[in-house]
């Protein structure tokens, strides 16, 4: 008895729940009950805030091999969407704080590969007239070249890795050569690698403006040493003054803080 009544409730619930929606008459309106039924040329309900938010959320757009992007027309433009739609970048550069020799020029030519990587290739050059480690020297020059590659892990900072060749030149004054002497020179070319970290933002209309926060230059082996002068100087001190020069330039990493670089990208 007991288990008739209780499959009797069941069926019961069953058939309540499985009600079938009443068709309407043209031009009949729905009842107060069923004004959650949707009706041919009736007025769609109104969408929650929620479902809103759904159906308004833009499409995505996936090709093969490709990201994943969401297509926003209003949505203000970073470096990265800026980069993804450009090759080349042009720059002028300035390198107030770097070694050996401060207030560097530079050039940089930047090959943009995709919206995380880009590569260098950088001419930086500058001279002075001045004592330097205590040699009374003429006329110094330091020209680096450079070739980096940037990896970028956000929209616009990133790590910097490349190779570097550098070139240190300088002319001895006449008071620490023999007499006799005009001109007297030597110099050190090296080569090693870059290391650092900065910032690059680029705009729609092609300007970018980037930062190197901080680079090294890391010498690992000389290719070149002219140090014929030695044999021109007579005071033992001043001999090897010029031979700490030659090897400060060949082994000392060298830096760059704060290298401002100023361009256009297309």
């Amino acid at each position: 008895m007991k288990f008739a009544l209780i499959a009797l409730i069941f069926f019961s619930l069953c058939a309540s729940a499985q009600e079938p929606v009443r068709e309407l008459f043209p031009g009949e309106k729905p009842l107060p009950s069923e004004q959650g039924v949707f009706v041919p040329g009736e007025t769609l309900p109104e969408e929650s805030p929620f479902q809103k938010t759904v159906n308004e959320a833009d499409s995505v757009v996936v090709g093969e091999g490709e990201e994943i992007v969401y297509q926003d027309p209003e949505k203000k433009r970073r470096s990265a969407d800026n980069r993804r739609e450009s090759n080349h970048s042009i720059m002028l550069g300035y390198q107030l704080l770097t070694t050996w020799l401060p207030s560097k020029k530079a050039v940089n030519y930047t090959y943009i590969h995709s919206e995380r990587w880009s590569w260098d290739l950088e001419y930086a050059w500058t001279s002075i007239d001045s004592p330097i480690i205590g040699v009374d020297l003429g006329e110094i020059s330091e020209k680096r070249y450079s070739l980096m590659g940037r990896r970028y892990v956000s929209n616009s900072f990133h790590f910097i890795l490349g190779a570097m060749y550098q070139d240190f030149h300088a002319r001895a004054s006449g008071k620490i050569v023999s007499q006799g002497v005009d001109v007297a020179t030597f110099g050190a070319e090296s080569a090693g690698v870059v290391l650092g970290i900065g910032n690059r933002w680029q705009w729609k209309s092609g300007f970018t403006l980037g930062v190197d926060w901080l680079r090294v230059n890391v010498p690992l082996f000389s290719t070149k040493v002219e140090n014929e002068i030695l044999d021109d100087i007579d005071n033992n001190s001043d001999s090897e003054d010029v031979k700490k020069v030659i090897r400060a330039f060949n082994r000392i990493p060298t830096f760059v803080v704060f290298g401002l670089n100023l361009g256009y990208s297309f």
